[in-house]
Formats: C-alpha cells, structure tokens, sequence
C-alpha cells in the first residue's frame, strides 16, 4: 500500500559489517567519516560507526528510500571497502541514534581492552561465514525487492575449485562423513577468500566459485595457495586409514569482464556472476585433473604478477569453448604440485577409500 498524502514515509534500520580495503589510510577514514556525517545530515541519516582495525560496522537509520539508496547505490558499490554483508533491515518506529548525523566509536586507541577488538573482529568472521554459508546479502548484492533492478558489468577475477573425485568420496563414506570432509573444505576455502579480500558467489555441490576485484590478482593468488597449503597440512597429519588424507582440489582462476547482479524469478531471486571469465576459470579448474599442477590460471592472470613469483608457463593448451589455443600458467610451489596427474590421482583416491580407509 503506498503512503497516503498525510502518511509519513517508512523509517527502518539497517546494519552492516564491511572491511576496508589496505589502500585506505587512517587520513582518508577520517575524511570518508567527515563527508558521510555531512551528506547523512542532509539526507537526515543518522546512525552508529564503529571502527577496530580494518573492520566497520555500522547502523544506518532513515527514511526507507534514502537508507536503502545509500546502502545499494553507494556503500556496495565503494571500492574502499571488502566483503560488505548485510546483517539486518527492518522497519523502525523511532530512532535509536537521532541524536547524531553519524556517531563514531573507534576501538583502534591504545585504551580500548583487547577483549572488545576481538569480540567484533570475531563477530565479524562469524557474520562472513554465515553469509557464505547461508547464501545470504554480500557484497554489491541488494534486496530482494529491488533484485530485477540490479545487474552491472565490472572487470573481475575469478576463482573455481572443486574437490578431486569427489565422486569416489560419495561412493565410499558413509553420508556423516561425506558431510564432515565437505564441511571442512568449505571452511578451509571460504575462509582463504574472505580472508584475502575475495567474495564467495557460489557453493555448488564440492565446488565454490568466488570472485576478486580486478585489482585483486595477488589477493587470488595467495588464497588459492592459502587453500592448497591448509588441504596439504590435513593430508600430511591424517593417517593412512583416513578419507583426509586424499582430500585434493583443483583451482582454476581467470580475469574479464563479467556480468554481476541478481538473477531469477519472482519466486527465487539470486545474486551471481556470468561470463566468458566465469567460463574459463571452470575450464582451467578442469584441466588441474589433466596435470600436475593444482592451479591454473590464464595468461591475463600470470601477466599481472611480478619477478618475486615463480610463474611457471605450461604451453598453449585447447580449452572448451575457445576456438584458438590458449596459454596456461601455474606457480611453481610445493602445494600447488601433485603426486600424479589428475586422472592418475583420481584413481589412487577411489583405490584408497576402497582398500586403506577406515571409518
């Protein structure tokens, strides 16, 4: 029902948690807290700030059209800020905070307990991981309300993996244990991307597809071998009779241009990315089983790194979907290296679940 001429627009309040990004100096905190209280006055946006380290998290409060416009079309969008999920919205009947355009809190003095600074910095990776993995609002994602509204494109980077022969694991463990190595690969994968900037976009089956900005390579680097050496140290301290000591993963990472937004239904509404890049990083994933190497990624991706990384090039390779041969790259590391190829290793997974593991 739309507001009659004498009714009062709606009022709700939103809160959110979002990391700034490395590049963002104490001076430009300062100035981005000055504009804000000053535009939020204008707007009459009033609310709560608090800062410990790289962490924000905020409390906006409003007319319902001026919060949500901020939220939607200018903080999502800041490039100053990492993994910005939505916490809670809601209508409100008064204000918490009228007394402020923008209260700040900073936790970062030297006065502030460090039992505070690691219950938000524990909030906040809690709230992460929730949100990854419930499929909740990250980062550039907007309400449902407004979800066929919502679609750009931007230039990213983007992540696949996927566990090697998964379909071995699910013929062979019974479904609690199926869970458990699930669970666990989840974690170790999700917390690499978040923890190097990067925003998860799916969880498919054993998979995960994720997404950096394109400034982000390194950061997409260093989370795939985050995520080789964590699944590493698990199969170098399980025993033989364990299902975890064959846990692997191939990762295939690419950069483009990529269409972002929501997508779907009236009933089913779900934010995702599409694209040649996205194409490509699943078919580099792919070609891990045809090779040594865990990671592979494209040629846009290894021109991007400097002399301190030991590229190692593999040649131009057919890819699916790609008329002309194209390069491949990996890194020469001893997480991203397997015992054997993919189909070899594939092989000896199935043959240990059936003759070595023990539940």
């Amino acid at each position: 029902m739309k507001n009659g001429p004498q009714d009062k627009p709606s009022m709700i309040r939103l809160t959110y948690i979002s990391h700034k990004k490395d590049f963002v100096t104490d001076g430009d905190v300062k100035k981005l807290i000055s504009d804000a209280a000053a535009s939020n006055k204008k707007k009459d946006i009033t609310g709560l700030l608090i800062i410990s380290g790289k962490i924000f998290y905020q409390i906006l409060e409003g007319e319902e059209k001026q919060v949500l416009d901020l939220f939607n079309k200018k903080l999502s969008h800041d490039k100053r800020y990492a993994n910005i999920v939505l916490i809670k919205q809601g209508l409100i009947s008064k204000r918490e905070y009228s007394g402020w355009s923008m209260r700040e809190v900073n936790l970062n003095d030297a006065i502030t307990p460090s039992p505070i600074k690691n219950m938000l910095e524990e909030l906040s990776t809690k709230v992460m991981e929730d949100a990854i993995n419930k499929n909740a609002l990250t980062a550039r994602e907007v309400p449902k309300a407004t979800a066929p509204e919502f679609y750009q494109t931007v230039d990213k980077v983007i992540f696949f993996s996927d566990i090697v022969s998964f379909s071995a694991l699910s013929v062979n463990l019974e479904p609690h244990h199926i869970i458990d190595i699930l669970n666990l690969y989840m974690n170790i994968v999700t917390t690499a991307i978040v923890e190097n900037g990067g925003r998860v976009s799916k969880i498919l089956g054993d998979g995960v597809m994720a997404c950096f900005d394109s400034d982000q390579v390194v950061n997409a680097i260093k989370a795939s071998l985050q995520i080789l050496g964590d699944l590493q140290h698990i199969r170098d301290n399980s025993g033989h009779e364990r299902a975890e000591k064959v846990l692997y993963t191939g990762i295939g990472l690419a950069s483009g241009p990529v269409i972002e937004g929501n997508m779907g239904s009236e009933q089913n509404v779900d934010y995702t990315i599409i694209g040649d890049s996205v194409n490509l990083s699943s078919r580099l994933e792919s070609m891990t089983r045809l090779k040594k190497e865990s990671l592979i990624f494209s040629k846009e991706i290894g021109r991007c790194l400097g002399p301190e990384w030991d590229v190692v090039e593999m040649g131009k390779h057919i890819i699916k979907g790609k008329e002309l041969p194209i390069e491949l790259f990996s890194i020469r590391s001893p997480v991203t290296e397997k015992p054997a190829t993919g189909i070899e290793l594939e092989w000896e997974i199935a043959h240990h679940l059936q003759v070595g593991y023990k539940e």
